[in-house]
Order: structure tokens, then C-alpha cells, then sequence
């Protein structure tokens, strides 16, 4: 397949000058705003109730540190990595100190008293509390470990053996819950690393033609220029539509999920509306051919083998990140991620965030990012350097720190990748929703008994 790259002038009515500049000027003043919040606001103003948040998330931590305990050293490495436990402690009691300097209260002091208990340090905060006020704290505290501890020291100090040993027993079976829960979604990790590795290893050992399953030109038949206009233009107005619906949807009291997924629509009308108009119609294309959606004869094979490749190449690259976040004793932030509609939200709730995260968003996402700027910037420079830029402006819109910002850049030269190899956004929309899944799943294991 030979690829088409006649250039088409942008000089068009229709692409004049002024929107374009105008809509870079809003775009680079909602980028200027975003990354002045990014780096002076804390993550923790994201979450509704970071303390109890904070405490579910430390209470998980340390359920599965106390059953690695009865594990195999090496099914502890697979998940903490060089840390111990030490570290674990250390990482919990740091994010305790960040939550209490932004909102100090007793309810985040206890959880911080427990886990530096815990590490070996004395607390000031238990001398001299007499056991009612201890006993008014396990009232307040939520079940899960932080209880557990505050239980077992009353226990100890009225001599009550007894409820100790039964408190012991009933957190080694949550802590055993939690742990097969885990093991069964390591099992899901290894089984795409090892399938993906085979996958991946088939993928490059063909030449780049027999991998091809989409019709998509690369580069593509319209100029980059048209390319970043549309980009530019659909992005500005699908910012100015997401804004407005974000007004409209808080005065009608909509929750979080029900914003997103309008915001993700607001995003999503104007890119295709504009993809058509002024990408498809000129040249006669039809959006499923042009971006690769139709899959040509006796491809689902080779499409199922694309997924796979996607999938093992971004368990490749979260271990790798994961060993060296480990040894350089870097990590992702607690709040990063951490989604309370799908911890605390109602079933409706969940499933809309579960639509937007797995259906709405990699669509919008693949097809803006790899199917517009990735291909756009394809007409000017190659397939690798067109990637790491491609990949880097799609990790940065995340904002997330170093090491989220790493796995996301990953993920974007993975699905580039992709792309130019099947010529295809179905291998990269697929692998994009599967892996979104996958977080969700991860999500939803803090709901059970949450």
C-alpha cells in the first residue's frame, strides 16, 4: 500500500487565519492556568474527603503489608520491589504529615499516631489519654486497620487478651481477602506480560505489511497544517463547550461522573464534526476507512495479536517504572487516580465512570491524539519523533507527577506505535480501553468493604 501525500492547500475561508490564532491564544491561557494549579494547589484539594480517603488507602496498604508477611520473599518483591516495609511506613506517615498540614484535625493525628506507633516512634498523642478517650476514638475511626490498632491497644491496656486475639484473627482474614484479590490480579498482569511478550515477538518479526489490518495513509493525504488548524480549533471549542456544560451541570446539582462524561462529549463533538468537514469531505474519505476502522479481510486474528503486543509492551513498561521507582525510592502520589465516585458512588454512579474511563475517553483520546496529532506531525517528521512529541503534550494533559507522567508518555509511544504498524486505531483503542479497565478493576478493589 503506497502512501498518499498530496498536499492540499489550507487557504480556505473556512481555515482563515484569526480563529486559529485566537483559539491558540485560549488554549495557551487554559494550559498557563492549568499548570499554575498543577504546581501551587495540592492534589489532596481534588478529593472531597481526603482523610477518609487517605485512611482507606493507607488501611489497604498496610492489610497487604501484614499478609506478605505470611508470604514467600519473592511474592513480596513481585509487589513492593525493593521497598520494605519500612519504606511502606515511611511513604504512609509522610502523606499522613501532607494531609495534616493542609487539614489538620484529630480524625488524620490518630492514623498518623497508629503508623508511627507502628514504625517504632513514640507519640506524644497517647501519653496520658485515658481509655475513654481511646475508646470515643474507636467510635470515630472507620473499620479497617487503623481500628483494628486502636482496638488492640485498649485491649492491651485493660488485659484483655482475649479481644486481642480476636481482633488479630478477623484482620488476618480481611488481610487474606485482600491478598487473593491481589494475587488473582497479578495473575491478570502476568498473563498479558507473557502473551504480549509472544505477541510483541510475532509483531516484529513480520514485515510491516502483513501487520497492516486498517487503510489508514500514513502520512495522511491533508497537510499538517490543516491538521494542527483542526486540532487547535476543535480542542479550543470543545474546551469553551466543556466549560459552559461545567456551569450548567453545577447548577443542576450533577455529581462528578455525570460532568465528565459531558465534558468528554463536549470534546468529542466539535473534533468530529471538524474532522469531517474539512479532513474527509474534501478528499471523499469516509471516518471509519480514514482512521482505520474498517477492518480489511481476515484480520481479527492479526487484530487480536495487535492488542495483545499493545498490552504486553504496557506491562513492559509499568514494571519497569515500577522496579526503578523502587530502587530510586520515587513514587506516585496517593491521590493520583484515586477516583471516590467508584469507592463510595452508587452503582449508577460507578457505571458512568466505568463508560466514561473505558469507552468514551480512549475513543476521544486515540482519535485526538494519535489519529490527528500523531499523523499530523507525521508530515513533517518520522515515526519516532513524531511519537515522543505526540506522546509527551498527551502525558502532560494528565497531570500527573513523574512517575504517572512516565507510564502515561509510555502508554502514547505504545499506541503510536501501534498505529503506524497496523495502520489501524482499533489495536490502540482496544488496548487503550482494556488497560483503562484494568485500572478500574484495581479501583474498585478499595470499594469492597469500603
Amino acid at each position: 500500500m503506497t502512501s498518499q501525500t498530496e498536499d492540499v492547500s489550507p487557504a480556505s475561508p473556512r481555515l482563515s487565519l484569526f480563529p486559529t490564532v485566537l483559539s491558540t491564544v485560549f488554549l495557551l491561557v487554559v494550559c498557563a492556568l492549568f499548570g499554575w494549579h498543577f504546581f501551587t494547589s495540592s492534589r489532596l484539594d481534588a478529593i472531597p474527603s481526603p482523610g477518609r480517603a487517605l485512611a482507606l488507602v493507607a488501611s489497604r496498604t498496610m492489610d497487604l503489608e501484614n499478609a506478605l508477611t505470611r508470604a514467600p520473599r519473592w511474592e513480596r518483591f513481585l509487589y513492593d520491589g525493593t521497598d520494605t516495609r519500612t519504606d511502606v511506613l515511611k511513604q504512609l506517615i509522610d502523606w499522613y504529615h501532607e494531609l495534616n498540614a493542609h487539614f489538620p484535625n484529630l480524625l488524620s493525628e490518630v492514623p498518623l499516631a497508629l503508623l508511627e506507633t507502628e514504625a517504632g516512634l513514640e507519640r506524644p498523642l497517647w501519653r496520658g489519654m485515658d481509655p475513654a478517650m481511646l475508646g470515643k476514638l474507636v467510635r470515630i475511626l472507620r473499620p479497617g486497620w487503623f481500628y483494628d490498632r486502636l482496638i488492640i491497644k485498649l485491649a492491651n491496656q485493660s488485659s484483655n487478651k482475649a479481644l486481642a486475639v480476636s481482633i488479630e484473627k478477623a484482620a488476618k482474614v480481611r488481610e487474606d481477602k485482600f491478598l487473593f484479590w491481589n494475587r488473582v490480579a497479578l495473575s491478570i498482569d502476568f498473563t498479558l506480560l507473557f502473551l504480549g511478550a509472544a505477541a510483541l515477538f510475532f509483531m516484529f518479526s513480520r514485515p510491516q505489511e502483513n501487520c497492516r489490518i486498517g487503510t489508514t495513509f500514513i502520512p495522511p493525504s491533508w497537510q499538517g497544517f490543516v491538521g494542527a488548524t483542526i486540532l487547535i480549533r476543535s480542542a479550543a471549542t470543545g474546551m469553551l463547550l466543556g466549560l459552559a456544560f461545567a456551569v450548567v451541570g453545577a447548577f443542576f446539582g450533577m455529581n462528578d461522573s455525570q460532568l465528565s462524561l459531558l465534558f468528554e462529549l463536549s470534546l468529542a463533538l466539535p473534533l468530529m464534526v471538524m474532522i469531517r468537514r474539512h479532513l474527509l469531505e474534501p478528499f471523499g474519505l469516509r471516518f471509519s476507512s480514514t482512521l482505520g476502522l474498517t477492518l480489511e479481510s481476515k484480520s481479527w486474528l492479526l487484530l487480536g495479536l495487535a492488542v495483545l503486543a499493545g498490552l504486553g509492551a504496557l506491562e513492559i513498561g509499568d514494571w519497569f517504572l515500577s522496579v526503578t521507582g523502587s530502587i530510586l525510592h520515587i513514587s506516585s502520589h496517593w491521590a493520583e487516580g484515586f477516583d471516590p465516585d467508584m469507592i463510595w458512588g452508587r452503582p449508577l454512579t460507578v457505571g458512568l465512570n466505568l463508560m466514561v474511563a473505558v469507552v468514551v475517553a480512549p475513543l476521544i483520546e486515540e482519535i485526538l491524539f494519535r489519529g490527528l496529532f500523531f499523523v499530523a506531525l507525521r508530515r513533517k517528521f518520522g515515526w519516532f519523533l513524531s511519537a515522543v512529541f505526540s506522546s509527551a503534550v498527551f502525558a502532560s494533559v494528565h497531570g500527573y507527577g513523574l512517575l504517572g507522567w512516565a507510564d502515561t508518555f509510555w502508554s502514547g509511544m505504545v499506541w503510536a506505535w501501534l498505529y503506524e504498524r497496523t495502520r489501524s486505531l482499533l489495536p490502540c483503542y482496544l488496548t487503550h480501553s482494556t488497560y483503562n479497565l484494568l485500572a478500574s478493576l484495581a479501583m474498585l478493589l478499595l470499594r469492597v468493604d469500603a
